[in-house]
């Protein structure tokens, strides 16, 4: 729910977009900021959508409030990344060698690696291997 906007409000507002303070309002809070401040900004004989224009060409302010709105509506959707830390994943031998025979049959044969895996682990030679790296894992 969007507060209703005073004067108070839109003068904290003005001060968090030059400040960058992006969670200080909603999107829909900026907007209404940007509202206000193109209608006390525009000229008598000029329509709304020409002074909204023309202020977010000329003005710091009004492409700061702009930038306010943009960004909390991304953060709004988005939030904020998490921090990854990938953890390090050992290959036993076992899928080394699973891994290169199913590569070199690929290069043989003309297919795909997907189709060459599963004639390797039919082999008698790669057979025992995926049984060991399944035992491995259960």
């Amino acid at each position: 729910m969007t507060p209703k906007m005073d004067e108070n409000f839109f003068q904290n507002l003005r001060k968090a977009a030059r400040a960058q303070l992006v969670d200080y309002a909603s999107p829909g809070d900026w907007e209404i900021a940007m509202e206000w401040f193109v209608r006390r900004n525009k000229h008598a004989q000029e329509g709304y959508e020409q002074a909204f224009a023309r202020l977010l060409d000329t003005d710091p302010e009004m492409r700061a409030m702009d930038q306010m709105r943009r960004q909390a509506r991304t953060v709004g959707k988005v939030g904020r990344p998490r921090k990854h830390k990938p953890q390090n994943v050992e290959v036993t031998k076992a899928e080394s060698a699973l891994f290169k025979m199913a590569m070199k049959r690929a290069m043989d044969d003309g297919t795909s690696f997907e189709q060459a895996f599963v004639k390797v682990i039919d082999s008698e030679d790669g057979a025992p291997l995926y049984r060991q790296v399944m035992g491995a894992r259960a």
